[in-house]
């Protein structure tokens, strides 16, 4: 294998797949990526056996061949070199680094012990806007959990029906829900993962993604990027049954002031349970909370409200993740009973929302 690559193109491409290689791993090879020089252009390949990820460099190599080489070493060697770089594999898998009057030798692995790219059978193909797919990853993954023992409540739910794609995030306690109209024929009803969609989101351009959804795989391809991900087996729970069709109660306030206000007094019970207390009156939403080794904290706020005095409490945390995924500048909130789901939304907007459980204070 020779090789000779700008650094630039180099570290884009070494960019786009770190985050995929596997740091702490009792498998050596997944500390390693893939160089691939074997075909007409050059592809770098990481996984971690949940998670894959292909690019395509568009440098043609003069000698062919393939390296697994260590990335956290690699990509350190890269970064500091200032020049043009030609990789040539020596024997005992071997690589020659020389950029200028640099050269360096790194050990590497044989790349048979490389885990092999997944095959997708009988895949249903779907077209998305790479914005599209990017906003509906931001605003339901967070709500997603990242270890529950139930799995599906560790992924994000994309589900297509009736010209509408809905995206659904919970981990039993909040739950976020996009949905938006896309003219999409095929029916989709797939969980994907926390960490894999994370990653993707990094990834994805404005660039339209192709969406390859078999039984067991998803891939993404975009540009001269492939993003393969495992699916989440199991069944998702009826998040339509959770949303409330109708409130009791609702205010409205300025987004900028309830988050600020939120972030203040959670200051006081972040260390145990990040509990806050809203007291609503006509008019006025009384923000507190209070901690028995710490002290207490309140701030007032102007809000649209005319029902009658109403007491509920949350986790500040779970409103303060909803409050950064929406746009609006003033935000609702509906509510029908103290210990009942209750709805945050952005004013006017019908596309997303998220369903909250309160706390007993």
């Amino acid at each position: 294998m020779k090789l000779t690559v700008s650094k630039e193109i180099l570290l884009k491409g070494l960019s786009n797949i770190q985050g995929i290689v596997e740091k702490k791993s009792t498998m050596p090879i997944l500390s390693h990526f893939l160089l691939d020089c074997s075909g007409p252009s050059t592809v770098l390949y990481a996984t971690d056996l949940e998670t894959a990820v292909q690019v395509s460099l568009n440098v043609k190599p003069s000698v062919e061949g393939a390296l697994a080489i260590p990335a956290k070493t690699f990509i350190s060697m890269v970064k500091e070199l200032d020049e043009e770089l030609t990789l040539t594999q020596g024997e005992n898998f071997t690589l020659d680094i020389h950029s200028g009057k640099v050269s360096m030798r790194l050990s590497c692995l044989d790349p048979k012990e490389f885990p092999a790219w997944p095959e997708i059978n009988d895949p249903v193909e779907v077209i998305l806007n790479g914005e599209l797919l990017r906003e509906l990853i931001e605003k339901t993954v967070y709500a997603a959990s990242d270890a529950d023992t139930r799995y599906v409540f560790n992924g994000i739910l994309l589900n297509t029906q009736g010209g509408q794609l809905t995206s659904v995030g919970t981990d039993g306690h909040r739950l976020a829900l996009f949905r938006t109209p896309v003219e999409i024929d095929s029916e989709i009803k797939v969980i994907l993962p926390k960490k894999a969609v994370t990653e993707l989101k990094r990834l994805l351009g404005d660039d339209p993604v192709t969406l390859l959804i078999g039984k067991n795989h998803v891939l993404f391809r975009t540009g001269d990027l492939q993003f393969l991900t495992k699916v989440i087996e199991g069944t998702f729970p009826n998040y339509e049954q959770v949303i409330p069709r109708s409130s009791a109660r609702r205010f409205v306030v300025l987004k900028a002031g309830f988050e600020k206000a939120l972030k203040r007094v959670s200051i006081i019970s972040r260390e145990r349970s990040n509990a806050v207390r809203l007291d609503m009156a006509e008019g006025i939403l009384k923000v507190s909370a209070f901690n028995p080794e710490l002290g207490s904290a309140e701030e007032e706020l102007a809000v649209e409200y005319s029902g009658d005095a109403f007491t509920i409490g949350f986790n500040a945390r779970y409103i303060l993740d909803a409050l950064q995924a929406v746009e609006s500048d003033y935000i609702v909130m509906e509510f029908n009973d103290p210990l009942g789901p209750s709805l945050l939304r952005g004013d006017g907007d019908e596309e997303y929302l998220v369903v909250i459980m309160p706390m007993r204070i």
